[in-house]
Order: structure tokens, then C-alpha cells, then sequence
């Protein structure tokens, strides 16, 4: 044991930047994590696919914990991370989580699309969102379309929530309410 940090980066990988260092003092060298460095390889698809997907769930983990206050800005990348990462229910608290964060800027189409997106997904992949889920993301489909004065669609959502909220216990609806 050399007594030198196990990063997973190559021992010759730190050698050579020892010695470039030391041989051009006008460099300016970023080392960046040997992860990181993978992402590269990921992009030239020579990464085997388990590998691929383990990596992406690495790099949301990152992300997350990198911004956990200031996350708003990361939710359509942690989502596509994450569903890269083929963890489609983390994946569709991104997309919702960003569709919030557009209807706060008022961006509603891209509101509109992340929900989509996140039906699409739950459906493709035969998740089950829950009622009360669903009758959020009908909620942000309303209040988006109503934002664009597309009323008829607004009208559907907020039936379609009123469906959803029915099915719903007391408890579970005035929960929904607050």
C-alpha cells in the first residue's frame, strides 16, 4: 500500500499530471473527479449499459446532494438522470418537481411538458401513480392551461382532479386541499 488515496483513477493517471505540472508551471490543471472523468467515456458509449446506468444514478445522487437548497434549477437534469438510470419513480419526482418550478416562473408550456412527460413514463414503465399524485399533476395541467387561456383543457383537468379526488378518504382529500 503506497499510502496514496484509492480514487479508482488509474496510479499512471496521477503520475503524468505530476510530471505535466511540473514541466509547463503555465498550466492551469483542473482535476476532476475520477466519476466524473467516466462521464466521457459514457458519452463515447464504451461504457457497458449496467455500468452506464449505474453511473447516471451516481450523478443524480451528486446533484442532489451538491444543491439540495437550490435544486429547482437541476430537476429537468436530475430527471433525465435519473430515468437514464432506469429509476423511473425518482425520475417522475423530478418532472414534477420541475414542472412546479416552471409554473413559479411561469413557463407553463414547459409546466405542461414535464407532466406529460411524467404520465408518459408512469405509463410506459406501468407505474401506478397514486390518486392524490395524479390529482396534482392534473391540478398543474389546469393551472397551466388556464395560465395560457386555454380553458377547455383547464375544465377537463380540474374535472379529472375532481374524479380522482372522490375516489380519496376524508383525510386524504382535506390533506390534498392544504
Amino acid at each position: 500500500a503506497s499510502g496514496a488515496a484509492d480514487d479508482g483513477a488509474p496510479e499512471e493517471l496521477g503520475d503524468f499530471l505530476g510530471h505535466l505540472a511540473g514541466e509547463r508551471a503555465d498550466l492551469d490543471i483542473y482535476v476532476l473527479p475520477w466519476d466524473y472523468s467516466l462521464l466521457f467515456l459514457r458519452e463515447r458509449e464504451l461504457l457497458p449499459m449496467a455500468q452506464r446506468k449505474r453511473q447516471h444514478g451516481r450523478i443524480a445522487d451528486w446533484l442532489e446532494e451538491q444543491h439540495g437548497d437550490a435544486i429547482a434549477g437541476f430537476f429537468g437534469v436530475l430527471a433525465n438522470h435519473c430515468m437514464l438510470a432506469e429509476e423511473f419513480p425518482r425520475a417522475l419526482d423530478h418532472l414534477e418537481g420541475g414542472a412546479l418550478t416552471a409554473i413559479r416562473h411561469s413557463s407553463y408550456r414547459e409546466a405542461i411538458s414535464n407532466i406529460e412527460k411524467a404520465q408518459r413514463v408512469a405509463s410506459e414503465r406501468q407505474l401506478d401513480p397514486d390518486p392524490l399524485r395524479r390529482a396534482r399533476w392534473h391540478t398543474l395541467l389546469g393551472d397551466s392551461h388556464h395560465e395560457l387561456s386555454e380553458y377547455k383543457q383547464a375544465e377537463q383537468h380540474y374535472f379529472t382532479v375532481l374524479a380522482l379526488l372522490e375516489r380519496l378518504a376524508p383525510d386524504e382529500r382535506a390533506a390534498f386541499l392544504l
